[in-house]
């Protein structure tokens, strides 16, 4: 199984094999649209758009809010490695 683009022009994220680590860091630093190495929140939702979430919106500010640490607006790379950790128990599916 793969992605299928419904009618409405979104893609349904339908497939049975969990993403990897490695491929959950590149949807990551693919959505770093700045490539300052760090994500905003809305880079986050974005990564998570892709991820195929029900809430994309809902799913950024949350991780954002436990993600972000030093509370400075971004997820830097040494937070990112706890999001993925967060991300790959929701086991979402390429």
């Amino acid at each position: 199984m793969g992605r299928a683009t419904a009618a409405n022009g979104k893609t349904d994220h339908t497939g049975t094999v969990p993403y990897t680590r490695t491929e959950l860091m590149d949807v990551f630093n693919r959505c770093d649209k700045n490539g300052d190495g760090k994500l905003s929140r809305n880079e986050l939702q974005a990564a998570f758009e892709v991820l195929g979430s029900k809430s994309p919106w809902c799913r950024a500010i949350w991780e954002h809010l436990r993600a972000d640490k030093n509370r400075d607006g971004f997820i830097d790379k040494q937070e990112m490695e706890k999001l993925i950790d967060r991300v790959e128990k929701h086991g979402y599916l390429k």
